[in-house]
């Protein structure tokens, strides 16, 4: 009993054995698993250096900027500094020149309200001047036709007075004259721009010049005078006799050479053939010439046969006096020198 009791014994301590070995087993499989389970850490590395503020960074790309969607009301636009608000730019361009030249045409001197007139025409002639592109060849085309289409050489002639009297304007409108453009203003014309361009005034002056008859020394008869402005009108013509005077009758006038020269021939001392192809008229400002007459203010004859000379005070006094003693009485004649009438006289002719 007691053998068979130790070998009991015996048995279960051999069990014992054999199931520590398996638990131990067991738990050495487990931690196997659980290390192939959780991952290698990685090696650890040197950070890398921090770049400088010295580097160079790649370029941003731009911002693109959206682009406004436009609208049906337009913006209201801002004027430039060579316009002015209220005007309309180049508006004359569209204008005929005939047009503005009338405006010159239509003044009249001496009457209420001229010198805003005079303002408002030369003001619409300096924006016309600056507006168009014509050159100036073009533009005195423009002049010559309109100064053709007066049938009355009086006519014409008083419409270049009237621009000789606002001639002056548009350049001191373009120098900046505070008074000149106040009165512009007052005329209740709008100068078209602020600022103007000096050649082109200068091209469309010259143009007008052009057209007009040329300057030098010869008779004339004083057609018209006006008080008013101290301009008067000549009508030139030349003096002719002997052969020239033959032909001339020949040719223009109808003559047979036999009767020519039998007329000619049989004329006295102070007979001439008068000779005049050209209607325009020329125009002189009497204030700024010599002026020589046959008359004395009061309008009595000089004594003898030579012309006195006389201010112009005094010749208004004796236009005042005796109109006649000045437009019909005697011819004239006109001295030019370098194109500039210097003097106007009465000489004697018996």
């Amino acid at each position: 009993m007691l053998q068979l009791k130790k070998s009991s014994l015996h048995g279960f301590a051999c069990k014992k054995n054999v199931l520590f070995i398996g638990i131990s087993l067991i738990l050495a499989v487990l931690l196997t698993g659980c290390q192939l389970l959780i991952p290698a850490a990685e090696p650890t590395t040197a950070p890398e250096p921090t770049p400088t503020t010295t580097a160079t960074a790649a370029p941003l790309e731009p911002t693109p900027t959206a682009t406004p969607v436009p609208t049906d009301t337009p913006l209201p636009a801002t004027p430039t500094p060579t316009q002015a608000p209220t005007s309309v730019p180049g508006a004359m361009a569209g204008v005929k020149l005939s047009e503005v030249l009338g405006n010159v045409a239509k003044l009249q001197n001496g009457t209420a309200g001229v010198s805003l007139k005079q303002a408002s025409a030369a003001a619409k002639v300096l924006d016309w001047a600056e507006d168009t592109s014509l050159a100036e060849d073009a533009i005195a085309a423009k002049i010559d036709a309109y100064l053709e289409s007066f049938s009355d050489p009086l006519k014409a002639g008083a419409f270049v007075v009237n621009f000789e009297l606002i001639a002056d304007l548009p350049q001191k409108i373009i120098n900046g004259d505070d008074g000149t453009i106040g009165t512009v203003a007052d005329a209740g014309y709008t100068l078209e721009h602020a600022s103007y361009t000096q050649a082109k005034w200068d091209a469309f002056l010259s143009a007008f010049e052009g057209t007009l008859p040329n300057m030098y020394s010869s008779y004339a008869d004083m057609v018209s005078f006006d008080p008013e402005t101290g301009w008067a009108l000549f009508d030139y013509w030349d003096m002719l006799k002997g052969d020239e005077a033959k032909q001339w009758l020949v040719d223009h006038e109808g003559y047979t050479e036999a009767n020519a020269k039998d007329y000619v021939d049989n004329m006295s001392d102070s007979e001439f053939v008068k000779k005049n192809t050209n209607p325009q008229l020329r125009a002189v400002d009497l204030n700024k010439v010599s002026v020589k007459m046959m008359f004395q203010q009061d309008g009595t004859p000089v004594p003898d046969a030579n012309p006195i000379a006389l201010t112009y005070a005094e010749f208004m006094n004796l236009y005042a006096a005796k109109p006649d003693a000045v437009l019909t009485s005697y011819f004239y004649y006109v001295t030019v020198q370098s194109g500039k009438v210097k003097t106007v006289e009465q000489p004697y002719w018996p």
